[in-house]
């Protein structure tokens, strides 16, 4: 596919966004919206995505990663700056997305578990990452999903994303 900036923006952002959704209703979370909306930073073409939830707060550290994981894995899948594998894609995504996704996980990393950042993030996989990963890979097709309705300019709700969930184990 050709990607023009503003089909890629809304692409990954999408992903994103579906990402931190999915986690949000899979670990018993309550998602209230999530959406997409153009935006423009730095003169060029940008997507802000927003995803409303409650959230456990031992599962907050989880649902934060789960957005740049998303995007990782779609950014891998689909050849987009040629990672050569998860790793290297994921720590693209922290390095370059200023959702404040990283400062978030942070403070929860050192919050709600027995693993402590330091105040450092590391720009690589965390051990406790590999069982997230595991747990995420089988809901990979409904993040997919969610992420189709975010690019169509859909707002997902919990309900929906409980039926993507519920497909993807189908």
């Amino acid at each position: 596919m050709n990607w023009t900036p503003e089909t890629l923006a809304r692409a990954r952002d999408s992903h994103h966004e579906a990402g931190h959704a999915v986690a949000v209703v899979a670990r018993g979370g309550t998602l209230v919206q999530s959406s997409l909306a153009p935006a423009q930073w730095s003169g060029e073409p940008a997507v802000h995505g927003a995803t409303e939830h409650q959230t456990a707060d031992e599962n907050r550290a989880f649902v934060t990663f789960t957005g740049p994981w998303a995007e990782a894995r779609w950014l891998l899948e689909n050849e987009i700056y040629g990672h050569a594998d998860l790793a290297q894609a994921l720590a693209y995504v922290w390095r370059h997305h200023d959702s404040g996704d990283r400062i978030f996980y942070v403070n929860h990393v050192n919050q709600f578990s027995e693993h402590d950042l330091h105040g450092e993030f590391a720009l690589t996989y965390r051990p406790w990452e590999e069982a997230w990963i595991t747990e995420l890979t089988p809901l990979w097709p409904a993040v997919c999903e969610v992420a189709g309705w975010l690019t169509d300019g859909q707002t997902v709700t919990h309900e929906m994303v409980e039926g993507a969930i519920s497909r993807a184990f189908s």
